[in-house]
């Protein structure tokens, strides 16, 4: 029995490509003893972009533009000087992109967990099939690290002025890990002064109750919080004069993205704000580590 499932096995590529209901000429894969990493394509091949896998389970899609985006492009144009960035979860690579289009940022570190997210991204990229991945992977302000992104801020010792998980689903298995008060506590105390935390906000009131109970200033966009030690400063004419540089637009450009349209969409109406005033006592069900509801 044990020869014949030997010989019937079938290899890697047609394996991943049947149980994610697709051939093999549409997915590229890589897999190691930190996981498996899957982009499916939406059409015949990947000129149209795909869908990145993580263990099985859909995360974010190819190319950019949606909620991943606004996580990354929100703080990086907000924050009046961000020269250090911290993105914990690679995924598509979109929020690490969408950070890295402030002319301002220095160095961005993105920590990923699963090692074969870089590989399959890189294959996409080899292929010249996208212009955000390709350009993420060329960029020398990037730093990638394959690890546990709490593990890292606490080992590391240093502060950022921007520090973010890329939208994780909350049903997903540890998920929790990234949206519990603990962690939120982490991210706090590595900010450097005027320093923006960043969450997506899933379809849960958990995930918000966690973050305002950690941090004093808070400005809640749709599906989008931002988190600070100190008062969040939305000056919208500067914003619009950051996002009309030709530098910025040309850099967004080559992922098919319209960064006037995409800030316009969080910008155009007034956030809601929670400061130190705001009651936290009343916020009674939220995330643990103990107990990740969400």
């Amino acid at each position: 029995a044990l020869a014949m499932v030997l010989v019937w096995m079938p290899g890697g590529s047609q394996l991943w490509a049947v149980l994610h209901g697709t051939a093999t000429d549409r997915i590229i894969f890589a897999e190691d003893d930190t996981g498996l990493s899957v982009i499916k394509s939406n059409g015949d091949g990947f000129s149209t972009g795909g869908t990145v896998f993580v263990n099985g389970v859909g995360q974010s899609v190819i190319p950019f533009g949606g909620v991943h985006s606004a996580l990354g492009a929100l703080p990086a144009f907000i924050h009046p000087d961000p020269k250090d960035a911290a993105i914990i979860g690679l995924g598509s690579g979109d929020t690490a992109f969408a950070v890295a289009g402030r002319p301002t940022m220095e160095r961005l570190t993105s920590i990923e967990i699963i090692r074969p997210q870089l590989a399959t991204l890189r294959e996409l990229g080899f292929r010249g099939l996208d212009g955000g991945v390709r350009s993420l992977l060329n960029d020398p302000r990037v730093e990638h690290l394959v690890g546990d992104g709490r593990t890292f801020l606490m080992r590391s010792g240093r502060r950022f002025d921007i520090i973010e998980a890329d939208a994780l689903r909350p049903t997903s298995a540890y998920a929790g890990n990234l949206f519990s008060d603990a962690y939120f506590r982490l991210v706090r105390e590595h900010l450097n002064p005027n320093g923006l935390a960043a969450a997506w906000e899933p379809s849960t009131s958990r995930v918000r109750a966690t973050f305002l109970r950690v941090f004093p200033y808070v400005i809640a966009f749709p599906r989008v919080l931002l988190g600070s030690n100190e008062p969040i400063v939305i000056d919208r004419e500067a914003i619009t004069s950051r996002v009309a540089d030709p530098r910025v637009r040309e850099y967004y450009r080559r992922a098919g993205i319209d960064i006037d349209q995409l800030m316009q969409v969080y910008l155009a109406a007034e956030p809601v704000r929670y400061g130190p005033a705001f009651d936290r006592s009343t916020l009674t069900d939220f995330n643990t580590d103990l107990f990740p509801k969400d």
